[in-house]
C-alpha cells in the first residue's frame, strides 16, 4: 500500500522550497531552515538530479535549482522515482493473499489501483509546489 516515505516527503520539501524561494539553494541552507538530515537530503538531492527535476551546480556559489521537466513531470513519474511499484491496495502487494480463498475484492482493488494511477498521472508536480 502507498505511504509516502521521507524520502518522497522530503523530495518534496525540497522542490517546494526552491520553487518558493525562487532562486538557486544550496543543501547547507535547506538543512538550516528545516532541521532535515544533511546525508538523506543529498542523495535525495542527487536522485532528483538525475531525473531531470533539479539542477545541481557545483562550487563556492554553488546549488541548486529546477530543472525544466519540473512542469511536466507528474505525479505518478515522481512518485515512480522513489518507488518501482505503486500500489493502493494492501493485497496487491502481496504475491498471495491469505483471503484468496473468499475475498471478492481483487478485480475491484485492481480497478482501483488503475484510477488511482490515472488520476495522479493527470497532476502535474508543479501544481503542488
Amino acid at each position: 500500500m502507498l505511504v509516502l516515505s521521507k524520502e518522497m516527503e522530503y523530495g518534496l520539501l525540497f522542490l517546494s522550497y526552491i520553487y518558493r524561494k525562487g532562486s538557486k539553494t544550496n543543501l547547507s541552507n535547506l538543512v538550516e531552515k528545516t532541521g532535515l538530515p544533511k546525508r538523506f537530503l543529498a542523495r535525495i538531492a542527487s536522485k532528483l538530479v538525475k531525473t531531470g527535476l533539479l539542477i545541481s551546480q557545483e562550487g563556492k556559489y554553488g546549488g541548486y535549482y529546477l530543472g525544466k521537466k519540473i512542469k511536466k513531470t507528474t505525479l505518478y513519474e515522481y512518485l515512480k522515482n522513489f518507488r518501482q511499484e505503486i500500489i493502493f491496495c494492501s493485497c496487491q502487494d502481496e504475491k498471495r493473499c491469505r483471503y484468496d480463498k473468499f475475498c471478492h475484492h481483487k478485480s475491484f482493488n485492481k480497478k482501483f489501483n488503475r484510477l488511482i494511477i490515472n488520476q495522479l498521472k493527470k497532476i502535474k508536480l508543479i501544481e503542488l509546489l
